[in-house]
């Protein structure tokens, strides 16, 4: 946030609202996105709502900041940010029951991922697509490793030089894997089922990150801007196939 208005151009006064996703939110205050702002140099004055919807966070963070934008027509701060390694750790049932006898046991706050619908993580789910479509261990090796030969040209050739900022003394993305071997990622266990195909080497990095962006209108940054916003829509599917 810190580095936008110089890599943009304009001031923090300037921004009228702020909308940031957050995967998961727990631990990390009421409104994260509001101590984000406040933290990257915006005003006091400047709302911040957090939008907690796990994976499409920042993507409905977007959604929502157009909806507004089409009411102001003014900048708007938009983008997503995940801190994987600060998830707690939880200790259920114990706030009013109190501790008797018998041991309590701490539960990974990643459980928060497990569906309660359908009792399935993201991996499960990856699963029952698998299963679905025919998928095989081949195709989603092949599917990562090309991903992460992308992600390792892209790095490589400078692409995202001027976009990504540097935190503390962190000033390259961390989960590229440059020398990705097929015949290793072939050697990994599954990991959501026995049997199964989904393995770490194939899954989605658990990572900490942020993204911003700003929403203006066109006329004010027409060398910068990256995109326009056409349309969108939102859908819904089976609970149990949440990964398409």
């Amino acid at each position: 946030i810190k580095t936008l208005p110089e890599q943009v151009g304009f001031e923090t006064s300037e921004i009228n609202e702020a909308f940031l996703g957050q995967c998961r939110q727990a631990g990390h205050g009421p409104n994260p996105a509001r101590t984000a702002i406040l933290w990257g140099g915006l005003p006091e004055s400047t709302p911040a709502t957090t939008i907690n919807m796990a994976c499409p966070s920042g993507m409905i963070a977007i959604r929502t900041a157009m909806a507004q934008y089409k009411n102001t027509n003014s900048l708007l701060l938009v983008g997503g940010m995940d801190s994987m390694s600060t998830i707690p750790y939880l200790l259920k049932n114990a706030r009013f029951q109190g501790f008797k006898m018998g041991n309590r046991v701490l539960e990974d706050g990643w459980s928060d991922s497990i569906d309660p619908v359908v009792e399935m993580n993201m991996g499960q789910t990856a699963e029952n697509l698998v299963d679905k479509y025919g998928f095989s261990r081949d195709q989603l090796d092949k599917y990562a490793v090309l991903s992460q030969q992308r992600s390792s040209n892209a790095d490589r050739q400078g692409y995202y030089k001027n976009e990504i900022t540097a935190v503390l003394d962190l000033e390259n993305d961390e989960p590229i894997r440059h020398n990705i071997d097929l015949a290793k990622m072939a050697q990994l266990p599954a990991v959501f089922r026995k049997g199964g195909i989904v393995t770490a080497g194939n899954a989605c990095t658990m990572a900490d990150a942020a993204a911003m962006i700003i929403i203006a209108p066109k006329e004010r940054f027409p060398q910068q801007a990256a995109f326009r916003v056409l349309d969108q829509q939102v859908t819904a599917v089976d609970p149990a196939l949440m990964g398409i």
